[in-house]
């Protein structure tokens, strides 16, 4: 394009308004540092007196930007990720209504309509048909509340239950029996000891040694206690070792 007067008058022109812009929002600032302090209002002279004068260094701002910025992106992939795999779940009420509140869940590895629950008053339930019917496989041996329930994946006949529940609050239900095992599906169930831990969180088995397991036991929930931890058996439940404990409290 050929530069004639005119268009160089307009450029002219362009560059001087954007100069008196500048001029202006520089003379605004200076005059509200001025007058700022009369009516109380916050300016950046507030600031530079601060005892935290030290701002944050460039390169820690970019780092804390990149952080911010990569766990959106995580949250995203997340969210996408959450969509996919449980987008088209769809939930409903398979009771039972007299069992009282759960917290507790296993499932069969191998039955995908076989599922127990553990009650915090009403012992372990066991459904076969996806929760149409439930029945109560504890009682006659044992009762009340339940904190965990897992099942051997290497020999699903055995399972095991620890009482006293896992949630944490004010009104909560202890468990006086500690663990215990069933070697047959749940049609019977023999005491393998920690009577004192009161409340059992969760028990993991060893995926392919149906005797090796982990107990994580909160404890007293009001009081100090050494009956907490993690405790592990080799034998199935006949001893029991405590790994992991830090104090009483």
């Amino acid at each position: 394009m050929e530069a004639t007067p005119s268009i160089c008058k307009q450029a002219q022109r362009s560059l001087h308004m954007r100069r008196y812009s500048v001029q202006a929002e520089t003379n605004a600032c200076k005059k509200f540092e001025v007058d700022a302090p009369k009516k109380n209002l916050v300016t950046p002279s507030h600031f530079r007196n601060l005892p935290f004068q030290k701002l944050p260094s460039m390169k820690f701002t970019i780092t804390s930007i990149a952080l911010f910025i990569t766990s959106i992106l995580f949250a995203q992939k997340t969210s996408s990720t959450d969509s996919i795999l449980f987008g088209k779940v769809k939930y409903r009420q398979v009771g039972p209504f007299r069992g009282g509140r759960s917290a507790t869940v296993a499932g069969s590895y191998k039955h995908k309509n076989t599922f127990f629950f553990g009650a915090t008053g009403g012992g372990v339930w066991k459904t076969t048909d996806g929760g149409s019917n439930w029945k109560n496989i504890s009682d006659k041996y044992f009762g009340g509340s339940i904190g965990a329930v897992a099942l051997a994946p290497s020999d699903e006949a055995v399972i095991y239950v620890g009482e006293g529940e896992n949630t944490l609050r004010g009104n909560v239900s202890e468990g006086i029996g500690g663990m215990w095992r069933s070697d047959d599906g749940g049609r019977s169930w023999k005491n393998i000891g920690l009577k004192n831990t009161r409340h059992i969180g969760r028990i993991i088995v060893h995926p392919k040694n149906a005797d090796i397991v982990w107990v994580s036991v909160i404890g007293h929930l009001f009081g100090a206690s050494e009956e907490r931890g993690i405790f592990k058996t080799m034998d199935g439940g006949k001893t029991w070792r405590k790994v992991l404990f830090v104090n009483a409290n």
